[in-house]
């Protein structure tokens, strides 16, 4: 039936927005840790995101515990 594959493609797009939201917690959270006199309303005020990605440091793959 179509109507259990929308609900399959419907679960699995709420995942991507759950990954998507972690991935930056990890993130936010590795750069704040990093620049401990940075407040998190300058982060916000940031927009130059890939800055914020590389001067996080975070890696994924040297994230696994």
């Amino acid at each position: 039936s179509t109507q259990g594959y929308s609900s399959a493609a419907s679960d699995v797009y709420k995942r991507q927005d759950q990954i998507g939201l972690w991935l930056g917690l990890q993130i936010i959270d590795h750069y704040m840790k990093s620049h401990p006199r940075v407040t998190i309303g300058e982060l916000l005020h940031e927009n130059d995101y890939e800055k914020i990605l590389r001067e996080s440091g975070y890696h994924p793959s040297a994230n696994k515990k």
